[in-house]
C-alpha cells in the first residue's frame, strides 16, 4: 500500500489515508451565506481524502468577512448539513476559522482594522485602523464562539487561520506589526493574539477536539519572517498544546507563493514543510504543487511531511485520491495553475474552474447517458474540440474528430511548450489519452471541407477550429528576420542572439522568458500600452508571477511605444514623438489572437445542427473553450 494510503492520527482523531483538501474559500451566495452548490462540492471531494475543510469568518464587525459565516447560531445548521454529507463519504471536516483580513481586506470603503495603523495591500493610500486590547479580546470572544458552532455542527477539527499576510499572520510579523503594547515588539508579544485564539478554542470545545494552525515559517519578502523564527513559531506553537501544523509559505506580496500558479515548481512549499517537521514531535500538514502522486508519495516516504494536502488540484480533479488508489495515473485531469479559480472573485463570477465545468455544478451540469444514438462530428482538436469529443464518447455518442494536422492540442501545444509551463503540457497530453480511452474515432491531416461535412451526415457538428495569430500591417513584417510567437515556442533558439518582442500582453511575456531561459542573450519587449500585461484577463497572483519573471530574467521592457517598421537588422518605434531605432537579430510577433471559422456560414442550413465554440468564437481562454465543449455536448439530445 501506499504510504498516502495509510491511515493517520492528528490528536485523537483518526484518518482513513495522509490526504487532506486545503480549506479554500469559494464564495459567497447573495444572502452571504454559504451557497446551496457548496455542499454537494465537498460532498464529491470528501470520496477519496481523509478529511476536506473549509474556512469560516468569525466575526462581521471589522471589515471584510469573505469566508462562510459561522458567528451565530442560525449558521449552524447549514454547515451541519455540509458536514453530514461529507461525514457520508467516509471523511473528516476541518473547520477553518479566520479572525479577520485586516489590511488584505478587498473593500477599502469601509473602515479596516489591523495590528497597527499599516497601509491597505490594496488601496495604500488608505491606512488601517489599530485593533484595541478590548477589540482584540471581542475577537478571542468570536474565535470561542465560531469553535463551538463548528463542534455543534459536527466539525472533526479546528484549524486556526494564522497565515499568509492575513490579519493574525499580521499581528505575528514585525513588517506589519508597529504596536508598543504586549501584542508588539518581542515574539512572545507578537504570538500572544494567536496564542489567546488556541486558548479560546480549547476552552470553548471538547478536550478531544484537535487544534491546527496554518501559519507561514517564512514569507520570503523583504523584511518579512525569515525560516530562523518561523521554527521558532512552530515550536511556540506545540508547546501550546496544538495538535498539528499546517505549514505554508508567503503573503500578497508574493501571492503566487501561497496560491500556486502554472510558473511555481512542482512542491514548491515542501523545504519548508520538512523544515518545521523537524523541530516539532507533532504531525505537519503540507502542500505547494504535490499534484504528481510520485512526489506526494516521496514527501511521506521520506518524512518530509505527515499529510500532504491538495488545493486547486481538489477542484480540477476531485477523484484525484481514487485514481492514484486504482493505478490510473493517467485519467488525472491535472490542474493547470490557471487560478481561474480565484480570479472568479474579482470578476463578479461564481466559483469555478477552467479544465472542469461540473466544478460548483455537481449535480446541474452532471452527464447523462444519450438517450439517442447520434453522431457526433468535431472539427479541430484544440482543448476545446477535444473536451467536446470526450464529453460526447463518454455520453455514448459515435463521435469523430478531424483534425487538419499531424498532432493534437491546439494552441495549448505552444502555451504549454516553455519548461515553466508544464503544467499546461501535462493537460494537454491528458487530454490526447482520454480522446483515446473513451473510443473517438480521430482522423488525423484531415482538412475538413464544406462538402465533406455535409456529404457526411452527422447529427451534431462542432466548429473547434481555434485562433489564429494576428500579423498586424507593419511594413517589413514579411521579412525573413520575423517569426510568430508559434515559432519561438517550439522553438526558442531560432531567434538568434538578440529578440525584439512586439506585444507585451501574456503570450508577448511568456515568448520573452522563454527565449531568454533558452540561451538568447538580449531580449526586449515592445508594448504600445504604457504597460505590460495591461490588458491581460487573467488572475492578479499569476499577473504577479508573470511580472517579476520579466523583471528577474533581465529582460528589457519598453512602453507606450508603436513600432513603426521592422527592419532586416531591428525596428523603427516612435515614443513621445521620436523615431528610434532597436537592433536585434529577430523580431517576434506576439500582438494577440484572431477567431478562425471558415466553416460556420459555408454548412449553416445544411446539417442537422451546429455549435461554434472556443477561440473559433472569439480569441479567448482555456476556461471558456473547456466550458463551451462540454456544455455543447450535455446538452445535446
Amino acid at each position: 500500500m501506499l504510504k498516502m494510503f495509510e491511515p493517520a492520527d492528528i490528536g485523537s482523531m483518526r484518518l482513513r489515508n495522509r490526504l487532506f483538501m486545503c480549506p479554500m474559500g469559494t464564495g459567497l451566495d447573495e444572502h452571504g451565506r454559504m451557497p446551496d452548490s457548496a455542499i454537494p462540492y465537498l460532498e464529491e471531494r470528501a470520496k477519496g481524502v481523509g478529511m476536506v475543510g473549509s474556512s469560516f469568518s468569525i466575526c462581521p464587525d471589522f471589515g471584510d468577512a469573505p469566508s462562510w459565516p459561522l458567528f451565530r447560531f442560525t449558521d449552524i445548521q447549514r454547515v451541519h448539513e455540509l458536514i453530514d454529507r461529507v461525514h457520508h463519504q467516509g471523511a473528516k471536516f476541518c473547520a477553518q476559522l479566520v479572525p479577520g483580513m485586516g489590511r488584505t481586506s478587498f473593500d477599502t470603503s469601509v473602515p479596516i482594522y489591523s495590528s497597527c495603523d499599516i497601509p491597505a495591500f490594496w488601496n495604500p493610500a488608505v491606512k488601517c485602523i489599530p485593533y484595541t486590547k478590548e477589540q482584540i479580546q471581542v475577537l478571542v470572544g468570536a474565535m470561542a464562539t465560531s469553535a463551538a458552532f463548528a463542534e455543534m455542527a459536527g466539525a472533526d477539527v479546528i484549524e486556526i487561520h494564522a497565515y499568509g499576510g492575513y490579519l493574525v499572520d499580521q499581528f505575528m510579523t514585525t513588517l506589519w506589526n508597529t504596536r508598543t503594547d504586549e501584542y508588539g515588539g518581542s515574539l512572545e508579544n507578537r504570538m500572544r493574539f494567536l496564542l489567546e485564539l488556541i486558548g479560546a478554542v480549547k476552552a470553548a470545545t471538547s478536550p478531544s477536539m484537535p487544534v491546527i494552525v496554518k501559519f507561514c515559517p517564512y514569507h520570503g519578502i523583504p523584511g518579512g519572517r525569515e525560516l530562523e523564527e518561523g521554527l521558532e513559531i512552530a515550536r511556540m506553537l506545540e508547546a501550546a498544546g496544538v495538535n498539528a501544523l499546517h505549514v505554508d509559505k508567503g503573503c500578497y506580496e508574493c501571492w503566487y507563493d501561497s496560491i500556486d500558479t502554472v510558473y511555481e515548481p512542482d512542491a514548491h512549499q515542501l523545504d519548508l514543510g520538512a523544515a518545521v517537521r523537524s523541530v516539532v514531535s507533532i504531525p505537519v500538514l503540507g502542500q505547494g504543487k504535490l499534484w504528481n502522486p510520485i512526489v506526494a508519495e516521496a514527501a511521506l516516504k521520506e518524512g518530509k511531511l505527515d499529510f500532504v494536502g491538495l488545493g486547486h488540484q481538489m477542484i480540477a480533479d476531485p477523484e484525484w485520491p481514487q485514481k492514484v488508489k486504482e493505478g490510473r495515473s493517467y485519467d488525472i485531469a491535472h490542474c493547470i495553475g490557471c487560478n481561474e479559480c480565484l480570479h472568479a472573485a474579482f470578476v463578479g463570477a461564481r466559483f469555478r474552474c477552467a479544465i472542469n465545468p461540473r466544478c460548483y455544478h455537481e449535480n446541474e451540469y452532471a452527464l447523462t447517458p444519450a438517450k439517442n444514438k447520434k453522431r457526433v462530428l468535431v472539427v479541430g482538436g484544440g482543448v476545446g474540440g477535444m473536451n467536446a469529443a470526450i464529453t460526447a464518447a463518454k455520453r455514448g455518442f459515435y463521435t469523430e474528430l478531424w483534425e487538419k494536422n499531424n498532432e493534437l492540442g491546439g494552441n495549448l501545444r505552444y502555451a504549454g511548450a516553455p519548461a515553466f509551463k508544464s503544467d499546461v503540457k501535462r493537460y494537454t497530453d491528458y487530454l490526447k489519452t482520454q480522446v483515446f480511452r473513451v473510443g473517438v474515432v480521430v482522423r488525423m491531416m484531415k482538412d475538413a471541407t464544406p462538402e465533406e461535412i455535409i456529404a457526411a451526415g452527422f447529427d451534431k457538428v462542432i466548429l473547434a477550429t481555434g485562433s489564429l495569430p494576428i500579423m498586424p500591417s507593419i511594413p517589413g513584417i514579411e521579412g525573413e528576420n520575423v517569426l510568430c510567437f508559434t515559432e519561438v515556442m517550439t522553438n526558442p533558439n531560432c531567434a538568434g542572439k538578440s529578440a525584439i518582442v512586439i506585444g507585451g500582453g501574456h503570450v508577448g511575456c511568456e515568448a520573452a522568458i522563454h527565449m531568454k531561459q533558452s540561451g538568447v542573450e538580449h531580449v526586449i519587449i515592445v508594448e504600445m500600452l504604457d504597460d505590460i500585461l495591461k490588458a491581460s484577463q487573467f488572475a492578479v497572483n499569476v499577473l504577479m508571477k508573470l511580472r517579476n519573471m520579466v523583471n528577474e530574467n533581465g529582460i528589457e521592457v519598453i512602453t507606450s511605444a508603436s513600432v513603426k517598421e521592422i527592419l532586416p537588422d531591428g525596428v523603427l518605434y516612435e515614443k513621445d514623438g521620436e523615431l528610434k531605432k532597436l537592433i536585434c537579430d529577430t523580431t517576434v510577433i506576439a500582438t494577440g489572437l484572431e477567431a478562425n471559422n471558415p466553416l460556420e456560414r459555408a454548412i449553416e442550413g445544411k446539417v442537422a445542427e451546429i455549435s461554434v465554440i472556443g477561440d473559433a468564437v472569439s480569441a479567448r481562454k482555456v476556461i471558456t473553450a473547456v466550458s463551451e465543449g462540454y456544455h455543447a455536448v450535455r446538452c445535446f439530445d
